[in-house]
C-alpha cells in the first residue's frame, strides 16, 4: 500500500473515532435542508463544491470539481455525526449549528476537508 494511502487510511480512522466520541443529541430533522462547501484545492486535485441536502436523517447530494459530477449519499444521527459514501469510498460528517465539516478520501489525492454552512 502506498504511503499517502496508509497516512489516508489512519486519518480516517483517527476522524471515525473523534466523531463517533463527540457531541449531544439534536433531535431528529434539526440538520434538515441544503448544506454547501467548497473544498479547497490540494495536490492532484481541483476545488470542488459539495452540496448535501438532509432530509430525516438521509443524506443525498454531490460533488462538483473539474473532473464531473459524483453522486453523495449518507446518513446522519440525531446529534449530526455521520458518514457520507462517494463511489467506492466514505468518509465523516459532523454538523453542528449552522455549519458542518466533512473528511473524506480521494482516491486520487489522499484526506479531502470540507467546512460548509446551511444554505438559506
Amino acid at each position: 500500500m502506498p504511503r499517502r494511502y496508509a497516512l489516508t487510511a489512519i486519518l480516517f480512522g483517527l476522524a471515525l473515532t473523534a466523531f463517533s466520541q463527540a457531541g449531544q443529541a439534536a433531535g431528529p430533522g434539526s440538520f434538515d435542508g441544503r448544506w454547501i462547501a467548497n473544498v479547497p484545492p490540494v495536490l492532484y486535485c481541483s476545488p470542488s463544491r459539495l452540496t448535501l441536502d438532509v432530509r430525516g436523517g438521509a443524506i443525498v447530494g454531490n460533488v462538483v470539481n473539474s473532473e464531473g459530477v459524483f453522486a453523495v449519499g449518507g446518513e446522519i444521527d440525531a446529534a449530526g455525526r455521520g458518514t457520507i459514501r462517494i463511489g467506492r469510498v466514505a468518509g465523516v460528517v459532523r454538523f453542528a449549528g449552522r455549519r458542518f465539516v466533512a473528511d473524506y478520501p480521494n482516491l486520487r489525492c489522499g484526506l479531502r476537508h470540507a467546512i460548509g454552512f446551511r444554505a438559506g
